[in-house]
């Protein structure tokens, strides 16, 4: 009754979080039936997503890396720093003969990379819009895939789109960071109730990515 009563509270927030955006994708009930491990018991690797450019893919990555680190998930590779384990994972996919640089990823690559980062989750997907407009309106399209690399199964895939949210930031830069720390942590706050309850840190800030994308060189 508990778990049910967080998954409702969720889907509340998200309704309010981000007002006018679509949803698709798993339900987070749908994800909480498969009745999943702690996040201290699984080790997850993220995979560089697809973006229009490197600044966008940094802006995705740093979110999903905190809101990992918030939730107490395991990451790999397992380093002294997020950003020493990002450069270590674009390591290990540059390296992959069976992939065509910058193509989008695909689960069979997922599932490959993840046994050489020796993950049992990956996270993966697509930023296919992230702008913002003169009128300081920032717009996303982004897909976000849980996938189980023993089973080669998706447990978990959602795709937000927002075409016009208002922020207060003059900064075109500042205006996508945010929306799109806004849609990842909603993504997270979704799966929180899916998952054993666990202790969590703060909630991720802008701020936060921000130093994440400019130590990565962005």
């Amino acid at each position: 009754m508990k778990k049910l009563i967080c998954l409702l509270a969720c889907v509340v927030t998200s309704s309010a979080a981000l007002a006018g955006s679509q949803r698709e994708g798993t339900a987070p009930e749908t994800f909480a039936a498969t009745n999943p491990p702690a996040p201290s018991e699984v080790k997850v690797a993220v995979l560089p997503f697809w973006a229009a450019n490197q600044r966008q893919i940094e802006i995705a990555r740093g979110a999903i890396l905190l809101n990992l680190q918030r939730h107490r998930f395991g990451i790999v590779p397992a380093t002294a720093s997020l950003v020493v384990c990002a450069q270590e994972t674009d390591r290990v996919v540059k390296a992959d003969a069976q992939r065509e640089p910058g193509a989008r990823i695909q689960r069979e690559d997922a599932v490959r990379l993840g046994r050489q980062l020796n993950a049992r989750w990956v996270i993966y997907g697509e930023v296919e819009k992230l702008e913002c407009d003169i009128s300081h309106r920032a717009a996303i399209d982004l897909r976000l895939v849980i996938l189980d690399v023993a089973s080669e199964k998706i447990l978990y895939w959602v795709r937000w789109q927002d075409t016009g949210s208002r922020s207060g930031s003059a900064k075109r830069s500042s205006n996508e960071r945010r929306i799109a720390v806004q849609t990842i942590n909603l993504t997270f706050d979704e799966l929180k109730g899916a998952l054993p309850p666990h202790k969590m840190g703060p909630e991720v800030t802008e701020e936060q990515v921000r130093q994440f994308i400019q130590a990565m060189g962005q």
